[in-house]
C-alpha cells in the first residue's frame, strides 16, 4: 500500500507538491520532468527527508539512490562480501544477481576502473539482495545497457515485493507496471 496526501516539501526557492494518491500496486512508476519531485517523493516515502502531509509505504523500505558512491580502491567482490558479513544481504540471492547481471568478470576490478553501468549493477545487486517489503528505485536504469535493463525488469517481475520506480524509461517497465504517478 502506497499512500500520499497533502504532500509538500519546501526548499529555499521552491515547494514540491505531489498529487494525492493511494494504490496497492506492486510496481508503480513515478514519472515527470527533471525537477518535478520524483527523487523528493521517493526519499520522503523512505523517511529520509522532512515534508508536510502524508507519504507512506507499508513495511520496511530501501531507497536506492541514482548515484551510488563506492570507495575507489575497493572491488565489487569486497563490497558485496562486506555487506554479507554485516548481515544486510541474502548471500544466495546476491550470487544469483551477480550471475544474472553478468558481473563475474568485473568483480575484482576496483570501482575506479568500472564504468557507470558496472557501478550501477553492483548497486542494484547489493540493494536487491537485501530483504525489504518495498524498494524505492531512483532512476535505476541510469548507465545500464539494454541487456541489464531487461534483466532488472525480469528480476522485478519475478519478485513479490513492492517496487516504486522513478524513471524516464517508461517503455522499459511497460509490461510490469501496475500504476503510474505523474508529477
Amino acid at each position: 500500500m502506497i499512500e500520499v496526501s497533502d504532500f509538500a516539501r519546501r526548499y529555499s526557492s521552491l515547494t514540491v507538491r505531489v498529487p494525492d494518491f493511494n494504490t496497492k500496486a506492486r510496481v508503480c512508476l513515478v514519472i515527470g520532468r527533471n525537477g518535478s519531485g520524483k527523487t523528493t517523493l521517493l526519499k520522503a516515502l523512505a523517511g529520509l527527508t522532512p515534508h508536510e502531509g502524508v507519504a507512506n509505504v507499508r513495511g520496511s523500505t530501501l531507497y536506492v539512490d541514482e548515484h551510488p558512491a563506492f570507495p575507489d580502491t575497493m572491488t565489487p567482490r569486497a563490497y558485496l562480501r562486506l555487506l554479507g558479513k554485516m548481515g544486510r544481504v541474502h548471500t544466495r540471492r546476491q550470487r544469483w544477481l551477480i550471475e544474472a547481471f553478468c558481473m563475474g568478470d568485473n568483480l575484482d576490478k576496483p570501482f575506479s576502473a568500472l564504468s557507470k553501468g558496472m557501478r550501477q549493477k553492483t548497486h542494484l545487486i547489493a540493494s536487491l539482495a537485501e530483504a525489504r517489503d518495498a524498494y524505492l528505485l531512483d532512476e535505476p536504469t541510469s548507465g545500464l545497457d539494454d541487456a541489464a535493463i531487461g534483466m532488472l525488469v525480469k528480476v522485478i517481475a519475478e519478485r513479490k515485493e513492492t517496487f516504486i520506480i522513478s524513471t524516464h524509461q517508461t517503455s522499459a517497465f511497460a509490461a510490469i507496471k501496475e500504476a503510474v504517478i505523474p508529477l
